[in-house]
């Protein structure tokens, strides 16, 4: 779904599927979030939400992903897929420079 509708960040109309950015957000973040389900499901989920808000600092998609990094366990933290959390936000970062500072000072505190 992240590379379908790689930076659309907006309604999308397709022939047999209508999907709003809203409804990516109620689709990805529960998933993200979830503590339960593997870090590679949070973190593939992760990289869909920056792949489809690339450049937006969508706020809800930020703050799943720096709410997942806060929870879950360093050992979880410490595999390579994990990586994918930081993609996702460089990704909403890109190009937004003094606009990700509150999200940097998110990111030290961890």
């Amino acid at each position: 779904m992240g590379i379908a509708y790689a930076g659309t960040a907006r309604e999308v109309i397709n022939i047999y599927l209508y999907i709003s950015f809203k409804e990516f957000i109620d689709v990805l973040v529960p998933i993200i979030t979830d503590n339960s389900l593997s870090v590679e499901v949070s973190a593939f989920a992760a990289l869909s939400l920056g792949l489809i808000f690339v450049s937006e600092l969508n706020e809800d998609a930020l703050s799943a992903i720096i709410e997942t990094l806060m929870y879950r366990s360093e050992i979880d933290k410490s595999t390579t897929v994990a990586r994918y959390f930081s993609v996702a936000l460089g990704l909403l970062c890109l190009g937004q420079q003094e606009n990700c500072e509150p999200t940097l000072d998110a990111l030290r505190a961890i």
